[in-house]
């Protein structure tokens, strides 16, 4: 089978993925749809999705990486890869002082990139949706905070995790989402070369970002350094930017696997666990890590063998889809889960779910045509359901890793490993729109779930021994 063939899921998927060219100042005047991130939830979420105490700015910071292969030019005297710069322009969210900055509420310029094999010519190139970050805000500088690193799926952008981003900012997080540049304007649309680029890239964009921004930054990122705490780190990774972030945190890829081969002219080697003179892109530091859907494990990928993923030591959550066609599910995710060696893990699965667990809002065209919808709508799932559910399991697991919060670690320890075989009791008068209570004799039922709502979900786990550290 073609590679092209292999992946024609992955590119109606992700070619139909939306992109950032940063946060900018609320534009002005009609626009087709005014669209309105995920990253304040709707009123039915679970306990710990909503608004931290926090208010929440947004900056656009360069980080400028260089010596760098670049797969798409050729030196024709070696017939090898021309080395060159490479910018990575990142959102940073960050926790701001109330009423600071220009008070507007930012907007993330998205952009279509066609398949050519679907086109949807009434699709706009470009359109903007609103956050609730205020642009260029002033920072709170009394404190520091964790680092989180945020990395897109493969011709994504870091707009499409903002219902993460602005989230997590709000409760105390600085966030920095880096536009990895899997699909560049003047790219030829070829898949065959594209993809490769985005899996030479991945680890080694990642690895750069998390080292700079935990090192001692100067100049322009000055007032960054002095937000993050470095020695409190996660890494959280979609698709592909899981693929990235499981080696990142350690996990050589296998040089022998089926993905590996798709990469021409051993580019791919110096980062699989064959190479002789590998280079470093593991990150030591890793506190937690969330993968989410994330690509590269499964059967037609294989990039990771058993032996590989016990490497992992680190906290880890993971979230997939149970039938997601792209990532795969019981040989991808759930094997991710179960084959990690690290000794706090958990594995969220979206029942009936797909690839797209990253809800994104789309322009009212994207209605017209059906892969449209399938590119950026789950079939079964609404979009807030998905991102207030992550946004609750999200802040629990890093303020339990990296907050040292033991009250949040039981909303990750359930009593039922399927959330609608939960039970709670109706009492006399009861509001109908609380939330489950933790450790209360007779109930079963996911803690900070109002009733009703948790759903379609389950929750597989391997809670911390006692007196271990990760």
């Amino acid at each position: 089978m073609s590679l092209t063939c292999r992946f024609c899921v992955v590119c109606i998927v992700w070619l139909s993925a939306v992109g950032c060219n940063g946060a900018t100042v609320a534009m002005k005047g009609d626009q087709e749809r005014r669209l309105v991130e995920y990253s304040k939830p709707a009123a039915d979420a679970p306990e710990l999705a909503y608004w931290g105490t926090y208010s929440v700015g947004v900056q656009t910071v360069s980080f400028l990486d260089t010596d760098r292969l670049a797969l798409l030019d050729i030196d024709p005297e070696t017939s090898l890869p021309k080395s060159q710069d490479r910018l990575l322009d990142s959102l940073v969210w960050y926790p701001a002082i109330e009423g600071s900055g220009n008070a507007e509420r930012a907007e993330y310029t998205r952009q279509f990139i066609q398949d050519p094999k679907s086109p949807m010519p009434e699709l706009p190139r470009n359109w903007t949706t609103t956050g609730h970050a205020i642009s260029n805000a002033a920072p709170v500088m009394e404190e520091t905070f964790p680092l989180i690193v945020l990395a897109h799926g493969w011709a994504g952008n870091p707009a499409a995790l903002t219902y993460i981003g602005e989230n997590l900012a709000s409760k105390g997080y600085v966030v920095i989402a880096p536009d990895l540049m899997d699909v560049l304007p003047d790219d030829p649309q070829v898949f065959e070369l594209l993809f490769p680029r985005a899996m030479i890239n991945r680890a080694q964009d990642l690895n750069f970002i998390l080292e700079e921004a935990t090192g001692v930054m100067a100049g322009e990122h000055a007032w960054l350094s002095t937000l993050i705490d470095p020695d409190k780190v996660a890494l959280i990774g979609n698709s592909l930017g899981g693929m990235g972030a499981l080696r990142t945190a350690g996990v050589a890829y296998d040089g022998t696997s089926p993905a590996a081969s798709w990469i021409p002219g051993g580019l791919f080697e110096n980062q699989t666990s064959q190479a002789e003179d590998p280079i470093d892109v593991t990150f030591e530091n890793l506190d937690a890590m969330v993968l989410i859907a994330p690509w590269g494990a499964q059967d037609d990928a294989a990039l990771f063998s058993n032996n590989a993923l016990a490497s992992l030591t680190a906290p880890r959550f993971v979230i997939s889809g149970e039938l997601d066609a792209i990532a795969g599910y019981e040989t991808g995710p759930k094997r991710i889960y179960q084959e990690a060696g690290s000794q706090e893990k958990y594995h969220l699965t979206f029942e009936a779910a797909g690839h797209g667990i990253t809800p994104a809002p789309v322009p009212a065209a994207a209605d017209e045509y059906p892969y449209g919808a399938i590119g950026t709508r789950d079939a079964v799932w609404r979009g807030e359901a998905v991102a207030a559910t992550q946004q609750h399991f999200l802040t629990a697991f890093l303020d339990a890793t990296l907050k040292s919060d033991d009250t949040a670690r039981h909303y990750l320890t359930v009593e039922t490993e399927r959330a609608s075989d939960g039970v709670w009791p109706l009492v006399n008068n009861e509001a109908p729109d609380t939330f489950a209570p933790m450790a209360e004799a007779g109930v079963t039922y996911w803690p900070g779930f109002r009733r009703h709502r948790a759903r379609g979900l389950r929750l597989e786990y391997q809670a911390p021994t006692s007196g271990t550290t990760n």
